[in-house]
């Protein structure tokens, strides 16, 4: 998929030594020859048509990302790992003395030469881009604890981070966003306090002790958003598309 071959290629970049570079044009030759390779290597040399478009659309990301990119880079920022794989019994999320076995992948993870700071990323390709903030919480009450758990994740196996992770639980974590319009490609940071994460970590545990309960009732009011990720492929966007019904049932009555 789009989304895909995106993420690949920005893998490839970031275990790349010249990702560190702080100039536009050698990030984009970059990232348009590991492209091209991916592409060479996934579809061969007859690819169809559609493929090449999306390749062309994704070649205009990546040259918006590579200005982002540069700036990062000028501020001090380094790829230290990228699709970091934690896997089971490396990261521990004690819940009332049992133990929680947290796994997963994140996408990128930079350290400020100037400040030392830590940075956690994660990439998003949809067509629209969400802030951090409208993903992860509503009305102060944390709904996703996708990048509060990745910061727990990278701190279990990247050691530097473990001591910033147990002083004060911040560590800066934000989207890569890399959305259809051009002008809203950037690196887009939360603004989240320790106090947000502490909060967080223990909306996690409650998700936990629910688990364990085997409390799946009742379910979330509001349902959650659809993935827009797969709307291309369900339709979403079509006219005369009907959204589902709130209570879940998608047929007319009799």
């Amino acid at each position: 998929t789009f989304g895909e071959l995106a993420h690949d290629v920005l893998s490839a970049f970031g275990a790349d030594a010249r990702a560190a570079s702080t100039d536009v044009g050698e990030i984009v030759r970059l990232l348009e020859e590991l492209l091209e390779a991916l592409v060479a290597d996934r579809f061969g040399k007859s690819a169809r048509p559609a493929v090449a478009v999306q390749v062309a659309q994704l070649k205009l990301r990546l040259q918006a990302f590579a200005r982002a990119q540069a700036a990062q880079a000028q501020a001090g920022w380094r790829i230290q790992r990228t699709e970091l794989e934690v896997k089971q019994a490396a990261c521990v999320l004690d819940v009332d003395g049992r133990p929680f076995h947290l796994v997963g992948r994140v996408d990128r993870i930079d350290q400020n030469e100037i400040t030392g700071e830590w940075a956690i990323w994660d990439y998003k390709t949809s067509d629209t881009a969400a802030k951090p903030e409208v993903t992860h919480r509503k009305g102060g009450e944390w709904i996703d604890l996708q990048l509060p758990l990745y910061r727990r994740l990278a701190a279990a196996v990247v050691e530097p981070m473990a001591s910033i992770l147990e002083v004060d639980g911040r560590v800066q974590l934000g989207y890569v966003q890399l959305p259809k319009s051009l002008d809203a490609i950037r690196f887009e940071t939360a603004d989240w306090t320790a106090a947000d994460l502490q909060a967080a970590d223990e909306r996690a545990r409650d998700v936990v002790r629910a688990l364990r309960e085997q409390v799946f009732w009742p379910p979330a009011d509001p349902p959650p958003k659809f993935s827009e990720d797969l709307a291309g492929i369900c339709l979403d966007g079509v006219f005369g598309r009907r959204p589902p019904s709130p209570e879940g049932d998608d047929e007319e009555g009799a």
